[in-house]
């Protein structure tokens, strides 16, 4: 128990200077796949680079939670929905993370569109909220922007960027801003792999490596490893006729231990 409070507060202590507790919004796919997100062309991409989402032709939706090391008080949901229309793609997120006495909320309106057949752009206006109970609560407005480019039908290349401007909760607090480059190649029709490249300014550049697998149409597997800090992921998604799936996915850190989470998608058939 004692290990456990002390993990807490060591994790509290960044998650109160504002590191980037939500460098990315979690979702099911990315779960499993140790974050990696930059190149999603479904709806998961409104939770990583809102330029995938520019590929969607009908209503998606995705709720996420997850519970980082098992503590109750590191508990993180998510939602979000994409809207196509005519003149381009509009979605919108909801994130929150923490417990009663100290949490972060995250609401983000984003639009995505093609600018020609293989490169897609997107970007989100973010305002985030810190709430710390009878210390009172900071607030700031920040962007997000990226890029896809799909150079063959087995290979895309993605970049996105969060906070390039610098924006802080206040004089001492400054959000996570970073950058990340990846990509992924279909190398047979049933299996795909990662990678990705991510620098925050605050912190070491970290890589992440993954790979996605199908044994049937509906069902997919998915693993991948992390660097700064060293984690692996694996996790899985099963996608009905209806629309509808499930993702489930588990992260193991090695000194601070599981983190499991779930999701729910609604996407309908493209």
């Amino acid at each position: 128990m004692s290990f456990r409070i002390a993990v807490f507060f060591v994790l509290i202590s960044n998650f109160c200077l504002a590191q980037g507790v939500f460098n990315n919004l979690g979702s099911g796919k990315a779960g499993g796949l140790n974050g990696i997100n930059t190149t999603f062309n479904d709806v998961y991409a409104l939770a990583g680079n809102q330029s995938g989402i520019a590929n969607l032709k009908k209503f998606g939706a995705f709720a996420f939670a997850e519970q980082r090391f098992l503590l109750d008080e590191l508990t993180g949901v998510t939602a979000g929905v994409v809207i196509p229309t005519k003149a381009g793609n509009f979605g919108a997120t909801l994130g929150y993370f923490g417990f009663e006495t100290l949490s972060e909320q995250k609401i983000g309106l984003a639009y995505a569109r093609k600018l020609f057949k293989n490169l897609s752009i997107g970007g989100q206006f973010d305002f985030f909220n810190l709430q710390t109970g009878d210390f009172g609560s900071a607030s700031t407005f920040t962007f997000e922007f990226g890029m896809q480019y799909e150079y063959s039908k087995k290979l895309t290349l993605g970049m996105h960027t969060l906070n390039p401007i610098r924006a802080k909760l206040n004089e001492d607090e400054i959000l996570a801003s970073n950058l990340k480059i990846g990509l992924n190649y279909k190398f047979i029709e049933t299996a795909t792999l990662f990678a990705e490249f991510e620098k925050d300014l605050n912190f070491e550049s970290s890589f992440r490596g993954g790979m996605t697998y199908l044994p049937t149409p509906n069902l997919e597997f998915r693993a991948a490893i992390r660097t700064n800090p060293t984690s692996f992921a694996f996790g899985a998604g099963y996608q009905m006729k209806s629309g509808f799936g499930l993702d489930l996915a588990a992260n193991y850190h090695q000194i601070l231990g599981f983190t499991p989470s779930a999701g729910f998608i609604y996407q309908i058939s493209q």
